[in-house]
Protein backbone atom coordinates (compact mmCIF):
# COMPACT_ATOMS: atom_id res chain seq x y z
CA UNK A 1 0.00 0.00 0.00
CA UNK A 2 2.98 2.69 0.87
CA UNK A 3 4.66 2.21 -2.81
CA UNK A 4 1.40 2.46 -4.37
CA UNK A 5 0.35 5.51 -2.38
CA UNK A 6 4.43 6.68 -3.30
CA UNK A 7 3.73 5.95 -6.87
CA UNK A 8 0.37 7.84 -7.02
CA UNK A 9 1.81 11.04 -5.30
CA UNK A 10 5.30 11.45 -5.92
CA UNK A 11 5.35 13.82 -8.38
CA UNK A 12 2.17 16.15 -6.61
CA UNK A 13 2.96 15.99 -2.84
CA UNK A 14 6.22 14.70 -2.74
CA UNK A 15 7.84 17.05 0.37
CA UNK A 16 4.56 16.32 2.56
CA UNK A 17 4.80 12.33 1.15
CA UNK A 18 8.38 12.66 2.80
CA UNK A 19 7.41 13.88 6.36
CA UNK A 20 4.24 11.68 6.94
CA UNK A 21 6.70 8.66 5.87
CA UNK A 22 9.73 10.04 8.04
CA UNK A 23 6.90 10.19 11.15
CA UNK A 24 5.65 6.67 10.60
CA UNK A 25 9.10 5.37 10.49
CA UNK A 26 10.31 6.58 14.24
CA UNK A 27 7.27 5.84 14.92
CA UNK A 28 7.57 2.32 13.89
CA UNK A 29 11.44 1.67 15.04
CA UNK A 30 10.00 3.39 18.65
CA UNK A 31 7.03 -0.07 18.88
CA UNK A 32 10.01 -2.33 17.93
CA UNK A 33 12.34 -4.14 20.71
CA UNK A 34 15.72 -2.93 20.86
CA UNK A 35 16.84 -6.10 18.96
CA UNK A 36 14.48 -5.65 15.99
CA UNK A 37 15.65 -2.15 15.67
CA UNK A 38 18.20 -2.57 13.07
CA UNK A 39 15.46 -4.22 11.17
CA UNK A 40 13.03 -1.00 11.66
CA UNK A 41 16.96 0.67 10.48
CA UNK A 42 16.68 -0.79 7.40
CA UNK A 43 12.88 0.01 6.80
CA UNK A 44 13.46 3.20 7.77
CA UNK A 45 16.03 3.77 4.81
CA UNK A 46 13.62 2.02 2.60
CA UNK A 47 11.34 4.35 3.51
CA UNK A 48 13.31 7.26 3.18
CA UNK A 49 14.63 6.34 -0.40
CA UNK A 50 11.47 5.63 -2.27
CA UNK A 51 10.33 9.33 -1.57
CA UNK A 52 14.00 10.65 -2.41
CA UNK A 53 13.78 9.09 -5.37
CA UNK A 54 10.37 10.03 -6.56
CA UNK A 55 11.25 14.04 -5.53
CA UNK A 56 14.35 13.79 -8.18
CA UNK A 57 12.07 11.91 -11.00
CA UNK A 58 10.22 15.75 -11.04
CA UNK A 59 13.11 17.45 -12.43
CA UNK A 60 13.22 15.92 -16.32
CA UNK A 61 15.38 17.57 -18.22
CA UNK A 62 15.07 18.04 -21.62
CA UNK A 63 15.83 17.92 -25.25
CA UNK A 64 16.32 21.66 -26.53
CA UNK A 65 15.10 20.30 -29.83
CA UNK A 66 11.59 18.70 -28.06
CA UNK A 67 8.75 21.43 -29.56
CA UNK A 68 7.28 24.02 -27.54
CA UNK A 69 4.30 21.91 -26.55
CA UNK A 70 6.02 19.01 -25.02
CA UNK A 71 5.13 18.27 -21.49
CA UNK A 72 6.53 17.03 -18.72
CA UNK A 73 6.22 13.16 -18.27
CA UNK A 74 3.69 12.47 -15.42
CA UNK A 75 3.81 8.31 -14.33
CA UNK A 76 1.58 8.60 -11.44
CA UNK A 77 -1.69 8.56 -13.13
CA UNK A 78 -3.63 8.78 -16.46
CA UNK A 79 -1.80 10.13 -19.27
CA UNK A 80 -2.18 13.95 -19.30
CA UNK A 81 -4.21 15.33 -22.39
CA UNK A 82 -1.82 16.55 -25.46
CA UNK A 83 -2.62 18.12 -28.71
CA UNK A 84 -1.20 16.20 -31.40
CA UNK A 85 -1.08 19.39 -34.35
CA UNK A 86 1.39 20.95 -31.73
CA UNK A 87 3.51 18.04 -30.82
CA UNK A 88 4.15 16.25 -34.53
CA UNK A 89 7.70 14.28 -33.48
CA UNK A 90 8.83 12.18 -30.65
CA UNK A 91 9.39 14.44 -26.72
CA UNK A 92 12.57 13.19 -25.32
CA UNK A 93 13.93 13.78 -21.81
CA UNK A 94 16.97 12.90 -19.35
CA UNK A 95 20.09 12.98 -21.63
CA UNK A 96 23.06 11.06 -20.50
CA UNK A 97 26.59 10.44 -22.70
CA UNK A 98 28.15 7.15 -23.82
CA UNK A 99 31.60 6.40 -24.68
CA UNK A 100 32.76 6.60 -28.05
CA UNK A 101 29.77 9.37 -29.33
CA UNK A 102 30.79 12.03 -28.40
CA UNK A 103 28.45 14.39 -30.61
CA UNK A 104 25.83 12.01 -29.82
CA UNK A 105 23.13 12.53 -26.69
CA UNK A 106 21.14 9.62 -26.19
CA UNK A 107 17.54 9.96 -23.66
CA UNK A 108 15.79 7.84 -21.56
CA UNK A 109 12.71 8.96 -22.05
CA UNK A 110 10.63 9.32 -25.25
CA UNK A 111 7.03 10.83 -25.18
CA UNK A 112 4.75 10.75 -28.28
CA UNK A 113 0.97 12.53 -28.64
CA UNK A 114 -1.57 9.89 -29.22
CA UNK A 115 -4.54 9.82 -29.89
CA UNK A 116 -4.62 12.82 -27.45
CA UNK A 117 -2.93 11.80 -24.88
CA UNK A 118 0.51 12.41 -23.84
CA UNK A 119 2.11 8.18 -23.92
CA UNK A 120 5.89 8.08 -22.61
CA UNK A 121 8.13 4.83 -22.31
CA UNK A 122 11.55 3.90 -21.49
CA UNK A 123 13.69 4.86 -25.00
CA UNK A 124 17.18 4.00 -23.82
CA UNK A 125 19.06 3.30 -20.43
CA UNK A 126 21.88 1.57 -22.01
CA UNK A 127 24.91 2.43 -23.55
CA UNK A 128 25.03 1.12 -27.51
CA UNK A 129 29.19 0.03 -27.65
CA UNK A 130 31.57 2.46 -28.76
CA UNK A 131 31.86 2.30 -32.70
CA UNK A 132 34.41 0.00 -33.93
CA UNK A 133 38.30 1.56 -34.50
CA UNK A 134 40.41 0.55 -37.07
CA UNK A 135 38.66 -2.64 -37.72
CA UNK A 136 36.00 -5.00 -39.48
CA UNK A 137 32.95 -3.94 -37.72
CA UNK A 138 30.55 -7.18 -36.37
CA UNK A 139 27.70 -6.62 -38.34
CA UNK A 140 27.81 -6.25 -42.20
CA UNK A 141 27.81 -1.86 -42.49
CA UNK A 142 25.98 0.01 -44.27
CA UNK A 143 26.42 1.53 -47.66
CA UNK A 144 28.83 5.05 -47.43
CA UNK A 145 28.94 4.26 -43.34
CA UNK A 146 31.88 5.99 -42.36
CA UNK A 147 35.06 4.33 -40.87
CA UNK A 148 38.86 4.97 -40.19
CA UNK A 149 40.94 2.31 -41.55
CA UNK A 150 43.05 1.45 -45.48
CA UNK A 151 44.20 -1.93 -44.68
CA UNK A 152 42.05 -5.14 -45.49
CA UNK A 153 38.45 -6.46 -46.07
CA UNK A 154 35.51 -7.47 -44.22
CA UNK A 155 33.26 -10.28 -45.18
CA UNK A 156 29.69 -11.43 -44.59
CA UNK A 157 26.72 -13.52 -44.46
CA UNK A 158 28.69 -16.42 -46.11
CA UNK A 159 26.58 -18.14 -49.29
CA UNK A 160 27.10 -21.10 -51.47
CA UNK A 161 24.76 -22.56 -53.49
CA UNK A 162 22.36 -25.75 -51.81
CA UNK A 163 24.74 -28.82 -51.13
CA UNK A 164 27.88 -27.04 -52.68
CA UNK A 165 31.08 -28.90 -51.53
CA UNK A 166 33.63 -26.62 -52.58
CA UNK A 167 34.77 -24.23 -50.36
CA UNK A 168 36.60 -21.84 -52.61
CA UNK A 169 32.71 -21.49 -54.40
CA UNK A 170 31.63 -19.81 -50.99
CA UNK A 171 31.01 -16.45 -51.27
CA UNK A 172 30.41 -12.94 -48.97
CA UNK A 173 29.10 -10.12 -48.88
CA UNK A 174 32.45 -7.56 -49.08
CA UNK A 175 33.04 -4.46 -47.54
CA UNK A 176 36.26 -2.44 -48.30
CA UNK A 177 36.86 1.23 -46.26
CA UNK A 178 37.79 3.57 -49.10
CA UNK A 179 38.49 6.76 -48.54
CA UNK A 180 36.68 7.34 -45.26
CA UNK A 181 33.69 5.50 -46.27
CA UNK A 182 32.69 1.85 -46.85
CA UNK A 183 32.15 0.16 -50.61
CA UNK A 184 30.03 -2.95 -50.41
CA UNK A 185 29.01 -5.69 -53.11
CA UNK A 186 26.84 -8.68 -52.76
CA UNK A 187 28.50 -12.08 -52.90
CA UNK A 188 25.03 -13.89 -54.05
CA UNK A 189 25.48 -11.52 -57.02
CA UNK A 190 28.43 -14.04 -57.75
CA UNK A 191 26.89 -17.52 -57.19
CA UNK A 192 26.18 -19.78 -60.08
CA UNK A 193 23.81 -22.26 -59.25
CA UNK A 194 23.00 -23.66 -62.51
CA UNK A 195 24.49 -27.10 -61.88
CA UNK A 196 22.19 -29.03 -60.18
CA UNK A 197 24.07 -31.86 -57.75
CA UNK A 198 20.50 -33.31 -56.27
CA UNK A 199 20.73 -31.96 -52.75
CA UNK A 200 18.44 -30.53 -50.61
CA UNK A 201 17.57 -26.94 -50.98
CA UNK A 202 18.19 -27.13 -46.97
CA UNK A 203 20.01 -29.14 -44.20
CA UNK A 204 18.24 -32.62 -43.94
CA UNK A 205 17.38 -34.03 -40.79
CA UNK A 206 19.39 -37.30 -39.25
CA UNK A 207 17.58 -40.43 -40.74
CA UNK A 208 15.53 -38.47 -43.26
CA UNK A 209 14.92 -40.84 -46.28
CA UNK A 210 16.97 -40.21 -49.62
CA UNK A 211 16.77 -41.59 -53.00
CA UNK A 212 18.63 -44.16 -54.45
CA UNK A 213 20.13 -42.58 -57.73
CA UNK A 214 21.38 -40.21 -54.67
CA UNK A 215 22.82 -43.09 -52.68
CA UNK A 216 26.79 -41.90 -51.92
CA UNK A 217 26.11 -38.25 -52.99
CA UNK A 218 27.53 -35.36 -50.32
CA UNK A 219 26.36 -31.92 -49.50
CA UNK A 220 27.74 -29.56 -47.26
CA UNK A 221 25.37 -26.78 -45.72
CA UNK A 222 26.05 -23.56 -43.66
CA UNK A 223 29.09 -21.97 -44.69
CA UNK A 224 31.02 -19.68 -42.42
CA UNK A 225 34.61 -17.98 -42.70
CA UNK A 226 36.10 -15.05 -40.38
CA UNK A 227 35.11 -11.46 -40.99
CA UNK A 228 38.15 -10.20 -41.01
CA UNK A 229 40.66 -12.66 -43.17
CA UNK A 230 40.48 -13.99 -46.92
CA UNK A 231 41.19 -17.54 -45.41
CA UNK A 232 39.06 -20.26 -47.24
CA UNK A 233 35.72 -20.85 -46.12
CA UNK A 234 34.25 -23.51 -43.89
CA UNK A 235 31.11 -25.79 -44.01
CA UNK A 236 29.47 -26.55 -40.94
CA UNK A 237 27.44 -29.62 -41.48
CA UNK A 238 28.46 -32.32 -43.95
CA UNK A 239 25.68 -34.87 -44.88
CA UNK A 240 25.77 -38.28 -47.13
CA UNK A 241 23.35 -40.59 -48.69
CA UNK A 242 24.07 -43.82 -47.35
CA UNK A 243 21.76 -46.81 -47.00
CA UNK A 244 18.49 -45.01 -47.84
CA UNK A 245 18.68 -42.43 -45.41
CA UNK A 246 20.84 -38.87 -44.83
CA UNK A 247 23.31 -38.91 -42.23
CA UNK A 248 24.68 -35.43 -41.23
CA UNK A 249 27.98 -34.58 -39.04
CA UNK A 250 29.56 -31.01 -38.25
CA UNK A 251 32.31 -30.80 -40.99
CA UNK A 252 35.34 -28.90 -40.83
CA UNK A 253 35.78 -26.58 -37.97
CA UNK A 254 36.49 -22.67 -38.18
CA UNK A 255 40.16 -21.71 -37.25
CA UNK A 256 40.60 -19.21 -34.81
CA UNK A 257 39.60 -15.95 -36.33
CA UNK A 258 41.62 -13.01 -35.56
CA UNK A 259 39.87 -11.12 -32.40
CA UNK A 260 36.92 -8.75 -32.69
CA UNK A 261 36.11 -7.05 -29.06
CA UNK A 262 32.18 -7.93 -29.10
CA UNK A 263 30.23 -5.76 -26.31
CA UNK A 264 28.47 -7.61 -23.97
CA UNK A 265 25.02 -5.98 -24.27
CA UNK A 266 21.95 -6.11 -21.53
CA UNK A 267 19.69 -5.28 -24.19
CA UNK A 268 16.17 -7.11 -24.30
CA UNK A 269 15.55 -5.70 -27.76
CA UNK A 270 12.63 -7.69 -29.50
CA UNK A 271 13.40 -7.37 -33.60
CA UNK A 272 15.94 -5.54 -35.66
CA UNK A 273 15.14 -2.42 -37.56
CA UNK A 274 15.23 -4.27 -41.32
CA UNK A 275 12.27 -6.66 -39.92
CA UNK A 276 9.19 -6.17 -42.01
CA UNK A 277 5.42 -5.64 -41.17
CA UNK A 278 2.46 -4.62 -42.91
CA UNK A 279 0.19 -1.41 -41.86
CA UNK A 280 -3.18 -0.59 -42.99
CA UNK A 281 -3.38 1.15 -46.71
CA UNK A 282 0.25 0.28 -47.19
CA UNK A 283 -0.96 -1.83 -50.44
CA UNK A 284 0.07 -4.80 -48.56
CA UNK A 285 3.69 -3.88 -48.70
CA UNK A 286 6.46 -4.74 -46.60
CA UNK A 287 7.60 -2.15 -44.14
CA UNK A 288 10.66 -2.25 -42.21
CA UNK A 289 9.78 -1.41 -38.39
CA UNK A 290 12.77 1.03 -38.43
CA UNK A 291 10.48 3.23 -41.13
CA UNK A 292 7.37 2.99 -38.42
CA UNK A 293 5.27 5.96 -36.49
CA UNK A 294 3.49 6.41 -33.72
CA UNK A 295 -0.08 5.69 -35.04
CA UNK A 296 0.44 3.23 -37.86
CA UNK A 297 -1.98 0.82 -38.21
CA UNK A 298 -0.46 -2.31 -38.21
CA UNK A 299 -1.65 -6.10 -39.28
CA UNK A 300 -1.58 -8.00 -36.19
CA UNK A 301 -2.36 -12.20 -35.79
CA UNK A 302 -5.97 -12.09 -36.03
CA UNK A 303 -5.98 -10.39 -39.60
CA UNK A 304 -6.74 -6.80 -37.93
CA UNK A 305 -5.27 -4.14 -37.82
CA UNK A 306 -4.08 -2.17 -34.41
CA UNK A 307 -2.67 1.04 -33.65
CA UNK A 308 1.09 1.92 -32.66
CA UNK A 309 0.94 3.93 -29.15
CA UNK A 310 4.88 3.93 -28.03
CA UNK A 311 8.63 2.45 -29.05
CA UNK A 312 9.54 0.91 -26.04
CA UNK A 313 13.15 -0.33 -27.35
CA UNK A 314 13.64 1.87 -30.60
CA UNK A 315 17.72 2.53 -30.72
CA UNK A 316 19.14 2.58 -34.05
CA UNK A 317 22.41 3.12 -32.84
CA UNK A 318 22.71 0.09 -30.65
CA UNK A 319 24.20 -3.13 -32.34
CA UNK A 320 22.79 -6.41 -30.23
CA UNK A 321 22.50 -9.99 -30.65
CA UNK A 322 19.14 -11.60 -32.78
CA UNK A 323 18.17 -15.48 -33.01
CA UNK A 324 17.49 -16.55 -36.47
CA UNK A 325 14.88 -19.00 -37.24
CA UNK A 326 14.71 -20.75 -40.45
CA UNK A 327 11.30 -23.06 -41.14
CA UNK A 328 11.06 -25.83 -43.73
CA UNK A 329 10.27 -23.61 -46.69
CA UNK A 330 13.15 -21.31 -46.37
CA UNK A 331 11.71 -18.54 -44.02
CA UNK A 332 13.84 -16.90 -41.60
CA UNK A 333 12.54 -14.89 -38.38
CA UNK A 334 15.09 -12.36 -36.29
CA UNK A 335 14.37 -11.87 -32.74
CA UNK A 336 16.34 -11.29 -29.55
CA UNK A 337 16.80 -14.56 -27.64
CA UNK A 338 14.25 -13.91 -25.19
CA UNK A 339 10.87 -12.93 -27.26
CA UNK A 340 8.26 -15.50 -26.91
CA UNK A 341 7.30 -17.19 -29.85
CA UNK A 342 4.30 -20.03 -29.91
CA UNK A 343 5.62 -23.38 -30.13
CA UNK A 344 3.09 -25.73 -31.51
CA UNK A 345 4.32 -29.21 -30.46
CA UNK A 346 3.95 -27.61 -27.18
CA UNK A 347 1.47 -25.77 -27.20
CA UNK A 348 2.94 -23.04 -25.16
CA UNK A 349 4.91 -19.54 -25.65
CA UNK A 350 8.60 -20.64 -25.53
CA UNK A 351 11.77 -17.99 -25.93
CA UNK A 352 13.16 -18.03 -29.40
CA UNK A 353 16.57 -19.00 -27.69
Amino acid sequence: LYFLYIYYHRLRYPSIVLLLELALSCLTMMKMRNNDRSLGGLFLLLLISAPLYCVCQNDMEQNPNNAAACLVPDFSGAPPACDSTEITGQCEYNPFRCTGYSTVIFYIYSCDCFFGEYMCAVASSVCPPPPPAESCPLNKPQEAQECDFTDGICRYNAQACPGEIDANEVKFDVCECMDGQFTCTSGREELNCAADRNCPRTTPSDGLVCDQEQDGLTCKYNPTGCINTIDPAVFSDECTCGMGQWECEAATALQDCPDISEPELNLDLCYPGDATVQIQGGNDDDVPMENLNIGDMVLVADGTYEPIYSFGHKDPTTIAKFVELKTIDDASLYLSAQHMVWEVSQGAYVPAS
